[in-house]
């Protein structure tokens, strides 16, 4: 029989467990946004579209959190391997599954409606509490894994401003390094428009505005975010678009008021 896995963190009557580092930090961050956990339904909560082998407790709530980006937000597969199979077998397996993606709905299509009620579409990953715009002293920080495309469009910016880059570095290390930095900087992984939530939420958390590509539609360039080309802007304006990605998206994409649906 396959183990029991380990929680990577738990509050209140919520426990989130991960395969990859990369999530685990994602679910530290979800786990710091509530609140109020014990006010919370009992529920475990599966980050990544991962073989979770072991058997899911029936007498807790289970909640898969999909992370990939599968199509754009124009409709164009991001990579080869669409895991249509895998989107199936996830919300036959699950209580609920949130993909952070709206962009991904379409492929949804074609699963039966029946299924299809276990399924929510977008971020609903933000915290309960509005974090203040907290801008360091240190320059611009991007972190996260390097690619070609990402080396190319660093240097491009680095031409007109400094950019502090890490990799491979997580927990309070990283935390340390954003709460010192002047922004978050967000690039794609690969070419298309889409929103790299996971980033853009532990930003918000360490109130910091967010210097990025072009997001997809439900964040709005120059009102939310700053575009790469008009960096940087005067603190007053970052202030401005961290407190309206507050109330204008955070507020209504909450991670406890998906639990508590």
């Amino acid at each position: 029989m396959t183990p029991a896995l380990a929680p990577v963190v738990s509050t209140g009557a919520v426990a989130f467990f991960a395969r990859h580092r990369v999530l685990a930090e994602v679910a530290k961050s979800l786990a710091c946004g509530l609140q109020d956990p014990d006010s919370l339904p009992p529920t475990d909560v599966y980050m990544g579209m991962h073989h979770f082998r072991a058997p899911l407790r029936r007498d807790r709530a289970s909640l898969l959190i999909q992370t990939e980006h599968l199509l754009d937000q124009n409709g164009s597969p991001m990579w080869k391997d669409r895991r249509k199979f895998r989107l199936f077998k996830a919300l036959r397996r699950f209580d609920r599954v949130l993909d952070l993606s709206e962009c991904n709905g379409p492929l949804y299509r074609a699963i039966p409606r029946v299924l299809r009620r276990n399924l929510t579409l977008g971020p609903h990953i933000f915290p309960d509490q509005r974090p203040e715009h907290r801008p360091g002293p240190a320059p611009l920080l991007f972190f996260g894994a390097l690619n070609p495309r990402r080396n190319a469009v660093l240097e491009q910016l680095r031409r007109h401003h400094p950019v502090d880059v890490l990799q491979g570095v997580y927990g309070t290390a990283l935390d340390s390094q954003i709460a010192r930095a002047a922004a978050v900087v967000n690039l794609h992984f690969a070419n298309g428009v889409y929103s790299e939530y996971p980033r853009v939420l532990q930003a918000y958390l360490a109130g910091k505005a967010l210097v990025s590509e072009q997001l997809s539609r439900l964040f709005t360039p120059g009102h939310h975010y700053i575009l790469l080309k008009d960096a940087p802007v005067s603190l007053d304006h970052a202030a401005e678009m961290h407190a309206r990605l507050g109330a204008e998206v955070a507020a209504h994409h909450r991670l406890s008021d998906l639990l508590r649906g």
